[in-house]
């Protein structure tokens, strides 16, 4: 089920603030742009709440944007709030369709002629989607013009946008669930549509079932996503209702992982006895819009059964904040920094200049141990042209271990960074050691090369507009390269 974002009458909360739009439906309160963007999508239309109050809603929102109106009227939002009350008249009466059909056709048609080619990416997407939805819900000349080119839009993103793995190209598992969300709601319509055996929807069906995989392949034991790249929870969805809507396309059958991850896009899934490791030795992102990138490269995350415990900072906002700079910089990640600089280079909110290449990636499982050795070339501009390279095995039961080497020449400095979940506080702390606990949970980590470890405090972004302190662990080398940082991870319950 959607999460729950509206409370009846005029009560919003989006990325941890919430207001109140008062007695006349005040649609420009939004206190960031983001926010604005959240209420205008009307993703309240899909909630759990009487069919004459998300009608009333709709009602509300065409009476007070006028034509052109920002942000409601942008489209991307357009684009959003197009489907989703397209989706909610779809079990309305003929009468409330009517009523409503030129207020939206009037915003389909503004939409076709603003289309996002400048940024493409998942706002094209949605574009199109759009567009798609429009020309099978209305009725007109110009409705199956908008049909016409929102399923060519939609297959030619689909051939653009989804990997081999059926993973989605942006490599954001966050937007990555939204996207197969957006795929089993337009293959709900194309059945209902009597269409499913046309040659576009038998793409789109391939393209669910692909997608779906992609995202039961990369979820941790507590059956949510990894937060790679721009990803935090709450942003689609709850991974088990999307899955299970899935399947419910496919007789009840669930969407079957692969035990390796997604590959092709650097998502590689190690298991231990009763932990996962999710290691990211992919590209950061889509060359063509890599927005949502961060500076990531051979970082991982890690559970024990359903705890996590090594975690990636995650995302806050959307706006030229320190915040944002700090989440999505190298420092905010369970990898190596060197000389204090991020892998890739990011600027502005969601520009990235040089790149982090991932090369010579080698995942193997052997008798039951997996390990996975990769390395990138983001530090090769710097004296020396150093390269990382990184190890990580599973040693049995539930110990991992960690090796970084940074080769090249000249004289460097290297810190290698582990974020633990908010919940872990330290309960032991030797030079060479630490030790934490999270409920029933113990995590030790050993340092080994060199023998000292220091401890830092981080931040955690698990959801927008949330941030929680949590402890990071981090182990120094400096001089000479090669350079060489190791250590073990040893995980148990408590007795």
């Amino acid at each position: 089920m959607p999460k729950h974002t509206w409370t009846p009458p005029a009560s919003f909360r989006f990325l941890g603030i919430a207001r109140d739009l008062g007695p006349t439906f005040d649609w420009t309160v939004a206190p960031t742009r983001l926010w604005g963007y959240h209420l205008h999508y009307l993703d309240a239309l899909r909630e759990d709440r009487p069919l004459d109050a998300r009608l009333a809603l709709l009602t509300r929102w065409t009476a007070a944007n006028p034509f052109g109106s920002r942000p409601g009227w942008e489209p991307y939002p357009a684009s959003l709030r197009i489907v989703n009350a397209l989706e909610l008249l779809l079990g309305a009466s003929q009468v409330e369709r009517a009523a409503r059909a030129a207020a939206l056709a009037l915003q389909a048609w503004w939409l076709e002629g603003n289309l996002e080619t400048d940024l493409g990416a998942n706002h094209l997407w949605k574009n199109g989607l759009a567009l798609a939805w429009a020309g099978r819900c209305l009725r007109g000349h110009k409705p199956s013009q908008w049909r016409s080119r929102g399923d060519a839009i939609v297959s030619r993103e689909l051939a653009a946008q989804l990997l081999d793995d059926g993973f989605h190209v942006e490599r954001a598992p966050g937007y990555h669930a939204v996207f197969v969300d957006d795929l089993i709601r337009l293959e709900r319509l194309l059945r209902a549509c009597g269409e499913e055996t046309d040659t576009f929807a038998r793409g789109v069906i391939d393209a669910r079932k692909r997608a779906a995989a992609a995202l039961a392949s990369v979820l941790h034991p507590d059956g949510e996503i990894p937060l790679f790249n721009d990803s935090a929870f709450g942003q689609a969805p709850a991974t088990a209702w999307i899955l299970d809507r899935s399947a419910e396309l496919d007789a009840g059958a669930r969407p079957s992982a692969d035990p390796r991850g997604a590959p092709r896009a650097g998502f590689h899934r190690l298991a231990g006895l009763r932990s996962v490791v999710l290691f990211d030795a992919g590209e950061i992102g889509w060359d063509e819009q890599p927005g949502h990138a961060h500076a990531d490269t051979l970082s991982f995350e890690l559970s024990f059964d359903d705890t996590r415990v090594v975690v990636d900072a995650g995302v806050f906002d959307y706006a030229a904040t320190e915040r944002r700079a700090y989440a999505r910089g190298t420092a905010s990640h369970n990898t190596l920094e060197l000389d204090g600089q991020d892998q890739s280079e990011m600027w502005g909110v969601f520009r990235v200049g040089r790149r982090a290449r991932p090369l010579s990636v080698s995942h193997r499982e052997s008798e039951g141990r997996s390990a996975i050795e990769a390395s990138h070339d983001g530090y090769r501009h710097l004296p020396g042209g150093p390269v990382h390279r990184r190890r990580m095995a599973h040693l049995g039961g539930d110990t991992w271990r960690v090796d970084d080497a940074v080769l090249g020449a000249g004289e460097h400095r290297a810190a290698s960074r582990l974020r633990l979940h908010p919940a872990f506080s330290v309960v032991a702390r030797e030079d060479d050691r630490l030790t934490a606990t999270a409920g029933r949970v113990e995590v030790r980590v050993v340092a080994e090369a060199p023998a000292r470890l220091e401890v830092e405090q981080g931040r955690y972004f698990p959801r927008f507009g949330v941030e929680e302190r949590c402890i990071v662990v981090r182990l120094d080398a400096a001089g000479s390269l090669p350079l060489r940082i190791g250590y073990r991870l040893e995980l148990a319950t408590r007795s």
